[in-house]
């Protein structure tokens, strides 16, 4: 066959063994693993509520049925009072971004490339919070 090494040798499983799992699937044995069973699926929990959650950026995440009905975490967003440029603050000329970890960024070389959390990116930047009357009590 060409090859270096030869098959890893399998074992003879009883093809008929199966175990049934919570979700009402089925595992049979693996042969290539000395006939053990390999893990049920992740249950899915059927009784989350419909509900979702809205994030500082406006956006909504909705219960994980897979991880005990938990919200995933919001991404982080710029807190819209915190932008550079406001009040006469003149130290981002050149531009700024919403950096992805939810800090703002000043541009004062090039105009199109911002130092987010010790990186120098171009793209895949944040978004901006919404604009409520405590912004900074909704970050996340």
């Amino acid at each position: 066959n060409n090859c270096e090494y030869p098959d890893c040798p399998k074992k003879d499983c009883d093809d008929h063994k199966y175990r049934a799992c919570p979700d009402g699937s089925y595992v049979y044995e693996d042969p290539y693993n000395n006939c053990e069973y390999p893990d049920c699926p992740t249950p899915r929990n059927d009784e989350c509520e419909d509900t979702s959650k809205q994030c500082p950026d406006g956006s909504y995440v909705y219960q994980d049925p897979f991880n005990n009905c938990e919200y995933p975490d919001c991404t982080a967003c710029c807190d819209p009072n915190d932008k550079p440029g406001q009040f006469g603050d003149s130290s981002c000329y050149l531009g700024y971004q919403c950096c992805p970890d939810g800090a703002w960024s000043c541009n004062t070389v090039d105009g199109v490339s911002f130092i987010c959390d010790g990186q120098l990116i171009f793209s895949g930047f944040g978004k901006e919070c919404k604009k409520t009357k405590s912004s900074k009590a909704m970050r996340n």
